[in-house]
């Protein structure tokens, strides 16, 4: 006989040649998926609930401007405590409303122009603080 094991170079439990006692682990294999439950799916998200003051801050905001450029935006996210893209889908959402108040017909071409004079005046603290909170 050469000395040499039949199981060479490894065991069932990864023992190396005959020194050490082989360990047969149960590993099972994974299930299969269920035929009821789908994998991969996107849930859609949580609808952000609002309350009352960030709801009167923003639609005064709206009243007054029409739509938010990016840093009114930003300022009013972090005067509300809310998150920029919280602020962003409000004002879609709010948008979408409008048009289907008023037959898809555009209402904003004053407020594009107020909008401009927005920032430069600082009339995102003026709305914040006027009583609302």
């Amino acid at each position: 006989s050469s000395g040499i094991n039949a199981e060479w170079p490894l065991r069932p439990g990864g023992t190396v040649g005959g020194s050490q006692q082989s360990q047969v682990t149960n590993i099972r294999p994974p299930s299969p998926p269920s035929p009821h439950r789908q994998t991969n799916v996107i849930k859609p998200r949580a609808t952000k609930r609002f309350t009352y003051s960030q709801s009167a801050v923003l639609e005064e905001f709206f009243q007054k401007y029409g739509s938010a450029r990016i840093v009114d935006r930003i300022a009013l996210a972090q005067k509300l405590g809310l998150y920029k893209n919280d602020v962003i889908g409000w004002f879609q959402s709010r948008r979408r409303k409008e048009r289907r108040a008023t037959s898809g017909g555009s209402t904003y071409s004053q407020a594009t122009v107020d909008q401009n004079n927005f920032a430069q005046n600082g009339n995102i603290a003026q709305i914040c603080s006027s009583g609302v909170r």
